[in-house]
């Protein structure tokens, strides 16, 4: 099947402004981290946690839930006077740990959380196929609007009436 030389510029204008919408989109999810709770990265154990631990008291500041960023790190800072772990890391009063989980979520044993665990979860950046629908909204429309304006452009460049005409070589006979 053979298309027309309009079909085939207004074909090739919306791909080129898809193509270029997407890579437009392809860099902005790249770069740009992944939308969602706001990430925790620092977790400070309060002075008396323990003692309202033991009492079945919830610590004041300590999430349900941790919602890890992209990276994972989480960097726990013990105030309180008696030692905590989580997982298998003990961490002592006054000291600083970072810790990264290996699995993308679940629950790991702690003793600063009224529940004796608590839950995690790492935030993933989407998968690269969310980047298709901005990329057909963002390029499609450009991609005609500057294909109309080539076409038009066209038009007008080959209807100037007031534009001299050249004529050929003169002949002698």
């Amino acid at each position: 099947m053979k298309l027309s030389p309009a079909a085939r510029h207004w074909i090739l204008w919306a791909a080129g402004g898809i193509a270029v919408g997407w890579l437009v989109s392809l860099f902005w999810w790249w770069l740009l981290e992944p939308a969602g709770k706001d990430d925790l990265k620092e977790l400070v154990i309060p002075p008396g946690t323990a003692a309202l631990i033991a009492e079945g008291k919830p610590a004041p500041g300590i999430p349900a839930n941790l919602d890890l960023g992209r990276t994972g790190e989480l960097t726990i800072t013990n105030n309180d006077e008696a030692e905590h772990y989580i997982g298998g890391a003990l961490i002592r009063p006054g000291t600083t740990i970072t810790i990264e989980p290996v699995e993308s979520d679940g629950e790991v044993a702690c003793s600063f959380h009224s529940a004796g665990a608590i839950a995690f979860t790492l935030t993933e950046r989407p998968s690269i196929f969310v980047t298709i629908i901005p990329a057909m909204m963002l390029g499609l429309p450009f991609g005609l609007a500057f294909g109309l304006a080539v076409f038009v452009g066209q038009r007008i460049g080959m209807h100037d009436e007031n534009e001299p005409h050249l004529q050929g070589p003169a002949s002698d006979g």
